[in-house]
């Protein structure tokens, strides 16, 4: 008998198998502040998409409550882009713009 755990990020845009292989091929997610080697244009343009994906996920409100949890547990950033919302990584100096 196999137990099924009650997974509540199974529905998450994110946790499509297309966007699971994008995060593997690359060694980093489309969510993330800053993926190595990309330029600032491609940055834009993975954030602009991953921010849209998320405004169509039924977790967004839940991704965001996420986030705060993190940051209160970790007591510092969490960067990334987490329920549509981009959190800077303040620590990336050629990445310092306002979120």
């Amino acid at each position: 008998m196999t137990l099924k755990i009650n997974d509540i990020w199974a529905d998450a845009v994110c946790r499509q198998d297309y966007y699971q292989q994008w995060m593997r091929k690359r060694r980093a997610s489309m969510w993330d502040y800053y993926v190595d080697g990309e330029t600032q244009k491609q940055k834009d343009d993975r954030h602009f998409k991953a921010r849209n994906l998320c405004f169509s996920c039924p977790l967004r409100t839940e991704c965001l409550k996420r986030h705060d949890e993190l940051v209160r547990a970790k007591g510092e950033r969490v960067p990334g882009i987490w329920g549509g919302r981009i959190h800077v990584d303040r620590d990336r100096d050629d990445y310092a713009e306002a979120a």
